[in-house]
């Protein structure tokens, strides 16, 4: 499905593919979803790319339908920054499908609030027992900012710092992917072009982009949690959203 839309899209502005290389992540949701059915299909596809826009909605929809994240209803979450270099000002962009996770390892803003989440859940009569960190997190990483593939992938590194102040570690059942590109540096599709010049920071401001990356990974996987919604797992149990956590929390808090 993707690379007929990558085709039918070059076909579109006049260019002639040489080379399709789609890549696709995946996430197992099978706690929620039962992937044997395989309901996403070529139409769900082109309507994802159809659909498309700078306004989208967060958590428990699309690809984060199913997923859980430290015991919770996990999702898609979004977040950015902005850094400034050369007086220029770039963006650093970072979507995230939020499934791994042990909800007594999970932290919030630098509050290691897992074991108090476990107790909240206790008394909640939750039939969804806290497991070990496994799963997977897939993380987009997007900017404009003029860099080589090698700073690239420096870059896109530092998401996993973002997900380490949530309180992941990486556990062996859990696969975390990172991607991420840039727009800046086009590159053109004809072979007229002898030699390019590529634009690239230089290596003593990329702590900038660093610091970006990882707080927007770390934002991202908050926002996915905070904005899905409660969802009842296949054998009867409740992912409660971190958002209904946080309200019960601010109103213990005010009596």
């Amino acid at each position: 499905a993707l690379a007929g839309i990558v085709i039918e899209q070059c076909q579109n502005d006049g260019l002639e593919p040489m080379s399709i290389n789609p890549v696709v992540g995946e996430c197992n949701d099978c706690r929620i979803n039962q992937i044997q059915k395989r309901a996403v299909g070529e139409k769900e596809v082109r309507q994802a790319f159809e659909t498309a826009a700078e306004e989208f909605e967060e958590g428990d929809v699309g690809a984060g339908a199913g997923t859980i994240c430290y015991g919770m209803k996990g999702g898609i979450g979004s977040a950015s920054r902005v850094i400034c270099i050369g007086e220029k000002e770039y963006t650093i962009g970072v979507l995230v499908q939020s499934n791994f996770g042990a909800t007594e390892d999970f932290v919030l803003n630098g509050e290691a609030v897992g074991p108090k989440i476990l107790e909240w859940k206790q008394e909640k009569n939750d039939m969804a027992a806290s497991e070990e960190d496994k799963g997977s997190i897939m993380s987009i990483l997007a900017t404009d900012l003029p860099v080589t593939s090698r700073q690239l992938k420096r870059i896109l590194k530092r998401t996993g710092v973002g997900i380490a102040r949530t309180g992941g570690y990486t556990g062996h059942g859990s696969g975390e992917v990172m991607i991420g590109f840039t727009t800046a540096n086009r590159i053109p599709s004809g072979r007229e072009e002898e030699l390019l010049q590529i634009s690239a920071i230089p290596e003593h401001v990329i702590n900038r982009a660093f610091l970006a990356a990882a707080e927007a990974e770390q934002e991202a996987i908050l926002n996915s949690m905070t904005a899905a919604k409660q969802t009842r797992g296949r054998e009867g149990e409740l992912y409660y959203s971190l958002a209904e956590y946080l309200n019960d929390r601010e109103v213990e808090t005010s009596k």
